[in-house]
């Protein structure tokens, strides 16, 4: 009985501790200059509110845009449609 005893308290006196620390690292400031971590202000203006690195905004992917006047494919098929069915319409 008094090991397990001894075993209990070491586990509540760990887990005390620890916890500690935990609170204490959530305190701490951001720190500048430190290479980027999770604490950095670095990544500041990509970090998510939680502190997920997300894409910058003004990096757009170049394949993913085109002009408002570009057509598709499937609006050229859908327009020709159109046309064939409303040959005239507007008389």
């Amino acid at each position: 009985m008094p090991a397990s005893r001894s075993l209990t308290r070491a586990l509540l006196i760990g887990a005390l501790v620890s916890a500690g620390s935990l609170t204490q690292a959530q305190g701490l400031p951001d720190q500048t200059g430190t290479g980027g971590g999770p604490r950095s202000t670095i990544t500041a203006p990509n970090t998510s509110s939680v502190g997920q690195t997300v894409p910058h905004p003004s990096a757009v992917d170049q394949r993913l845009e085109r002009r408002i006047d570009d057509r598709t494919r499937q609006e050229r098929v859908d327009d020709r449609i159109d046309t064939g069915i409303c040959i005239g319409c507007n008389r």
